[in-house]
């Protein structure tokens, strides 16, 4: 990160942007503003050149898409997965939600017992069926209270071995 500024790349602003996940962007880059930082968004989308989006990221954010959208993201971050896995390395965070998460995973199954790859950054594995979780939820974590809303029939799973690389 440069003095002064916040490098935030977006993964998938279009595609993974199910559950209004512009609000990560929007809340870093108001937060940002407000500590006097310069924040640039940088969205990489399906075939972007990842030499251009992804490097010098200060932090990298990526949401949920449809289902039917899967595969074609699937596709692109297994293309850029080295440069992932090397940002992940130097320490870059990253904030993956709901399909970004199982894909950042090791896999997922799907309802017919399928297998979709990951990438592989978290060691993580997502199941998807099963009974519907709805409601408010709140986690104590190590770097505060999470406060949220569940509505999935998504179960990861995870056995964080990689030093700094953790779901919370």
């Amino acid at each position: 990160m440069r003095a002064g500024s916040l490098r935030v790349v977006h993964l998938y602003p279009v595609e993974a942007d199910v559950s209004n996940d512009h609000g990560n962007v929007r809340f870093l880059q108001r937060r940002g503003g407000l500590f006097g930082l310069d924040v640039q968004i940088v969205e990489h989308r399906i075939g972007d050149d990842e030499a251009q989006t992804l490097r010098r990221a200060d932090i990298v954010l990526g949401g949920s898409g449809q289902r039917a959208e899967h595969p074609a993201i699937q596709s692109d971050l297994t293309r850029i997965s080295r440069l992932v896995h090397d940002l992940a390395a130097d320490g870059v965070p990253m904030l993956v939600v709901d399909g970004l998460y199982q894909l950042f995973g090791n896999d997922l199954r799907t309802p017919a017992g399928r297998r979709v790859p990951g990438i592989g950054v978290l060691d993580a594995q997502t199941v998807v069926g099963g009974i519907r979780l709805v409601g408010n939820i709140w986690v104590r974590t190590a770097f505060g209270d999470v406060v949220g809303y569940e509505n999935t029939t998504v179960r990861p799973s995870s056995t964080p071995v990689r030093p700094r690389s953790a779901p919370c």
